[in-house]
């Protein structure tokens, strides 16, 4: 027959001789691996010596980053303790703002050819709908996190 018997609790803060990895730094890996692919791939499809494509790289780099810093934000608005609404409110006008930026930008060659009236507007409403989309899809998660009593709080308070 069987004893039941206490065991002792692991040292969870004893640290471990090999190397754990944790989903987030996983994402953020493949995350930086693609972002590089997609332009090693722009790259070796176009002539490296070409204005334009640099052009096109500075402005991907840019998007990213963009994109990168606002995510950060809507962490930030969202896990930080306190009410939400004000800061959230916030987050998406930025993101709208930000879109509008990377929408303008994006365009500037196609103005500067005479593009359509039409068709600048219909690129503004897309690069604004798509950045508030996408950080409205975090929101949404990090909502969920913070009603399971999720927060942001300095390490010396843990």
């Amino acid at each position: 027959m069987g004893v039941i018997r206490r065991l002792p609790e692991p040292d969870l803060h004893a640290g471990s001789s090999r190397k754990q990895f944790s989903l987030l730094f996983i994402l953020g890996v493949l995350s930086v691996v693609a972002v590089l692919l997609g332009l090693s791939k722009i790259m070796m499809e176009r002539d490296v010596n070409d204005d334009l494509t640099w052009v096109f790289v500075a402005g991907f780099g840019l998007l990213a980053v963009v994109f990168t810093v606002n995510m950060l934000m809507a962490v930030w608005a969202m896990l930080s303790p306190g009410p939400v609404v004000l800061r959230s409110a916030l987050i998406f006008g930025i993101a709208a703002v930000l879109g509008l930026g990377i929408g303008a930008a994006s365009l500037a060659p196609s103005v500067a050819e005479g593009a359509e009236g039409v068709l600048v507007v219909v690129v503004l409403i897309q690069m604004v709908v798509a950045s508030v989309f996408a950080t409205m899809i975090v929101m949404l998660s990090l909502w969920f996190l913070r009603s399971f009593g999720y927060r942001l709080v300095k390490p010396e308070q843990v």
